[in-house]
């Protein structure tokens, strides 16, 4: 489910994503993945995705902000498990 924006850019702008997976170096790239989005749809799939959920799956809040940030760190050393940071760790 934290994914989920990538399959609304293929159902919003099947042919342009399409291109971008054709197109781009992933391997032998310095960027993330969701800094190669936004440089191209002027999104990342992150943000996507939290913005589809929040406008249409009856989700809480934390679901929509553990989609958005689940490219960030995961769980540190002692650290209290939050589902942001869960979701982080699983990714």
């Amino acid at each position: 489910m934290h994914d989920i924006g990538l399959l609304v850019y293929d159902y919003l702008v099947p042919e342009q994503f399409n291109q971008f997976l054709i197109t781009t170096d992933f391997h032998n790239s310095d960027q993330p993945l969701e800094t190669l989005e936004t440089n191209i749809f002027g999104i990342s799939h992150s943000e996507l995705g939290a913005a589809y959920l929040k406008e249409w799956w009856p989700v809480s809040e934390k679901v929509v902000e553990a989609v958005k940030a689940h490219g960030e760190l995961g769980l540190e050393k002692d650290q209290v498990p939050g589902l942001t940071r869960l979701v982080s760790t699983a990714n």
